[in-house]
């Protein structure tokens, strides 16, 4: 245990209370940015102030930090004395709302080991769809798990920082679902491998790899015209948008012509692999 983990800033820096902080993890928190942020103590929602949720979404997201950096992160507009006295009254505010959800050690700041965020999950579960462990996905809720990665992370937010984030959370999630259908079907789990493959279809309609993992599914089970079906589905929406069509990869999958048939002609279908 740290003892010296504090949630105020230094003694004199700033204005207000005269109780201790409450050391970190005495009250359990949780953080929702998923679709907005969201402070949760309990079953009540904490009002947190505009300033105060960005610097608990930024520790959220980025881990520990310095002061100077998170200073200069949150308010870039600002003298880096300006910014720091703007991060020492934030955290003051946060202290006196949410004790225990910031934790100070020496020059760094972070979240509290105890205060759950949600953004965590969506981590947690695309590191296992690509760890070694094929098994690990067995105990994946496929359903929760898309619920996860279709909600925008922090929608409305501007910050250089949350857009990058927002990105690289959309794309982490879109992989870890290719992976989990990837996994989920070679352990014979196919409904769930589908759920997985459909999903991520469903949040990007013009990712070939998602609808590839689908028809590999339908493959899996037998199911030829199924797996056809996606083909088509991917190469229509790919012709529509963007005026191309699917790898020769898909299509030999599949057993069907990588470009459509003409007008006036009919397309001949064949099992995968024959010549």
């Amino acid at each position: 245990m740290v003892m010296a983990e504090r949630v105020w800033p230094e003694d004199g820096e700033c204005p207000g209370g005269d109780e201790p902080p409450t050391p970190a993890g005495t009250c359990p928190l949780a953080v929702e940015l998923l679709g907005g942020f969201r402070m949760i103590r309990g079953r009540t929602t904490v009002p947190v102030p505009n300033g105060a949720q960005r610097l608990v979404a930024y520790l959220a997201l980025a881990g520990p930090r310095a002061r100077t950096h998170v200073a200069g992160t949150l308010w870039p507009e600002m003298r880096d004395e300006q910014a720091l006295a703007c991060l020492r009254s934030t955290l003051w505010r946060l202290g006196r709302l949410c004790p225990g959800v910031v934790v100070i050690r020496d020059a760094s700041l972070a979240i509290a080991e105890c205060v759950e965020v949600d953004v965590q999950s969506v981590r947690a579960t695309a590191r296992l769809s690509v760890g070694p462990d094929g098994a690990a996905v067995d105990g994946v809720d496929v359903p929760q798990f898309l619920r996860l990665v279709q909600v925008p992370l922090l929608p409305g937010w501007c910050d250089d920082w949350v857009v990058i984030e927002r990105e690289y959370l959309r794309q982490t999630g879109l992989h870890a679902l290719d992976a989990l259908a990837q996994k989920l079907s070679q352990r014979g789990h196919h409904a769930a491998a589908l759920q997985a493959a459909l999903g991520a279809i469903a949040a990007e309609p013009l990712r070939e790899s998602a609808y590839r993992e689908a028809a590999k599914v339908h493959l899996a089970e037998g199911n030829l015209s199924e797996a056809q079906r996606q083909f088509e589905a991917c190469r229509r929406i790919l012709q529509q948008e963007l005026d191309v069509c699917p790898s020769a990869e898909f299509a030999e999958l599949v057993g069907l012509p990588q470009q459509p048939p003409r007008p006036g002609r009919t397309q001949r279908l064949r099992r995968p692999g024959a010549g």
